[in-house]
C-alpha cells in the first residue's frame, strides 16, 4: 500500500520537473530575440560581457534542470535513505543538466516552424527517460534492469560526441581545449564504467583513460580534421578504452577482452572515412 500511495507523487514531481524545464525551453520560442535584446542592453547600458535573451535562457534553463533533477532524485520514494546526501546526487545531475541545456541551444538556434515542436517534444521526453534512469540507477532498484544502464551510457556517449564536435567547431587554443576533453572524458569514463560493472571505482584507471584520451586530441587538434571527424575519433577511442577497462575488470582476458573496443574503434574509423565522401 506504501508504494502504491508513493507512486503518483514521484510521477507529480517528474511532471513538475518537466514542466519548468519546458517552459525555460518554451522562452526560445516566445521571447522575441531583438526586442528583448534592445532591453537588456537599455537596462544594463554598455553590454561587456554580450548578455542576450538565448544566453540568459540557457543559464535560467541550467539552474531550473539542476535544482529540479536534485529535488527530483533526493525525494523520491526510493531514494529515502540519500536524501541529505547531495554529494551522492552530483554525478547523477550532469546528464540532465546538460540534456536540458543543450537542448536549450538547440532550440534556439532552430527556426520558428512544427519541426521546432518536433524538437521540443523529443526533447522533453529524451529528458524524462534521462531522469526516471537516473533514479532508478542512484536507487538500485532496478539493477537487473538494462534499460536504466543502456539509456544512461547511449545519452552519455551522444552527449560526449556532440559536446566534442561543437568545442572543435568553436575552435579554442590547445590550452583551452586539452583540459575539457580531460574533465569530460574522464566524467563520461567514470559513469561508463559505474552502470557497466558496479563496482569500486578505480580512479587510476579512468585517469589513464582520460589522458589518453587528451593526449590523441592534442594531436588531432593540428591535424586538417573537421569537427564531426574529431569527435567520432576521440569518441571511439574513450568507448574503447572504457569497454576494455570494463572487460578487465570482470575478468575477461584475450578475445573475450578485445571484441568489443576493437569493433567500436573500427566502427569509429569506418565512420570517420564515410565523412570524407561528404
Amino acid at each position: 500500500m506504501i508504494e502504491k500511495n508513493e507512486q503518483p507523487t514521484i510521477n507529480s514531481q517528474l511532471n513538475i520537473v518537466l514542466a519548468f524545464i519546458g517552459l525555460c525551453l518554451g522562452f526560445t520560442y516566445f521571447l522575441p530575440n531583438e526586442s528583448v535584446n534592445r532591453i537588456i542592453g537599455f537596462v544594463i547600458g554598455e553590454n561587456l560581457l554580450d548578455i542576450t535573451v538565448n544566453r540568459l535562457i540557457l543559464v535560467v534553463t541550467l539552474i531550473v534542470s539542476a535544482a529540479g533533477a536534485s529535488w527530483y532524485l533526493t525525494t523520491s520514494a526510493e531514494n529515502i535513505h540519500d536524501r541529505v546526501k547531495l554529494k551522492g546526487i552530483l554525478p547523477h545531475l550532469v546528464i540532465p543538466v546538460f540534456t536540458s541545456v543543450t537542448l536549450a541551444y538547440t532550440l534556439s538556434q532552430m527556426v520558428r516552424s512544427p519541426w521546432w515542436w518536433v524538437v521540443f517534444l523529443l526533447g522533453i521526453v529524451l529528458l524524462a527517460v534521462v531522469l526516471v534512469s537516473e533514479q532508478a540507477e542512484l536507487s538500485r532498484s532496478d539493477q537487473r534492469m538494462p534499460i536504466p544502464t543502456i539509456s544512461l551510457i547511449t545519452v552519455s556517449i551522444g552527449l560526449y560526441l556532440l559536446g566534442l564536435i561543437v568545442l572543435r567547431t568553436i575552435g579554442p587554443r590547445l590550452y583551452v581545449l586539452f583540459p575539457l576533453v580531460l574533465f569530460a572524458t574522464a566524467f563520461v569514463a567514470y559513469r561508463f564504467i559505474k552502470l557497466r560493472s558496479h563496482q569500486k571505482t578505480r580512479w587510476e584507471t579512468i585517469g589513464l583513460i582520460a589522458v589518453a584520451v587528451g593526449q590523441v586530441s592534442a594531436a588531432l587538434y593540428y591535424l586538417f580534421i573537421n569537427a564531426l571527424q574529431f569527435g567520432l575519433l576521440l569518441t571511439g577511442l574513450l568507448y574503447a578504452l572504457v569497454t576494455l577497462a570494463v572487460a578487465l575488470e570482470n575478468n575477461r582476458t584475450g578475445a573475450a577482452a578485445a571484441a568489443e573496443p576493437l569493433t567500436m574503434l573500427l566502427i569509429s574509423l569506418v565512420l570517420t572515412g564515410l565523412t570524407l565522401f561528404f
